[in-house]
């Protein structure tokens, strides 16, 4: 790159400061749209200082090859925890709930809506838990053994519903 600008061997004549500010300001802008790699920013300040920049051109281009900070990650959601939500089912969503006719997925709409009407939005691992366990019981009762291999279907099921439960959340407020 130095090799290609209009300075080399022309320092201190008429003209050179002009041309020096006009080749700095191409150099900045191409710079600044690039990305570069460290190996790659070092070779072009080593071109950069061999060119015969004047100081304060020199300096413009040096900053446009310094790195600029990545830009700031945005923090993740809290997560929130809707353990009580046992608390604030109604009388008529228990009712469901414990009807024998009800099936596992009545059951998590059942919650799901109660978590939305709550303002749910990021559960964390406890509420999906005992939601879980809420599924369960009110489908499979407590008089019997539940088998470890339906537990973790059950597991499964609450925890895949519960990652669209965002989706849900969605469209229950925009309905």
């Amino acid at each position: 790159m130095g090799q290609s600008l209009l300075l080399k061997g022309v320092a201190g004549k008429p003209g050179w400061a002009a041309v020096s500010k006009i080749q700095a300001r191409a150099f900045a802008s191409t710079a600044k749209g690039a990305t570069l790699l460290d190996d790659e920013r070092s070779n072009l300040v080593e071109a950069a200082q061999g060119a015969g920049f004047a100081d304060a051109d020199f300096e413009l281009v040096c900053s446009s090859l310094t790195p600029k900070d990545a830009p700031e990650k945005q923090p993740r959601r809290a997560m929130q925890n809707y353990e009580a939500i046992l608390d604030f089912l109604t009388a008529e969503e228990w009712e469901r709930i414990l009807d024998a006719d009800c099936t596992p997925d009545e059951v998590m709409q059942i919650i799901f809506d109660r978590l939305a009407k709550l303002g749910a939005r990021c559960p964390e691992e406890g509420t999906k838990q005992l939601c879980d366990c809420l599924v369960i019981v009110c489908t499979e009762g407590v008089s019997k053994p539940i088998s470890n291999g339906k537990k973790a279907a059950m597991y499964q099921i609450v925890k895949k519903s519960g990652s669209s439960l965002l989706e849900h959340l969605v469209i229950h407020w925009h309905t």
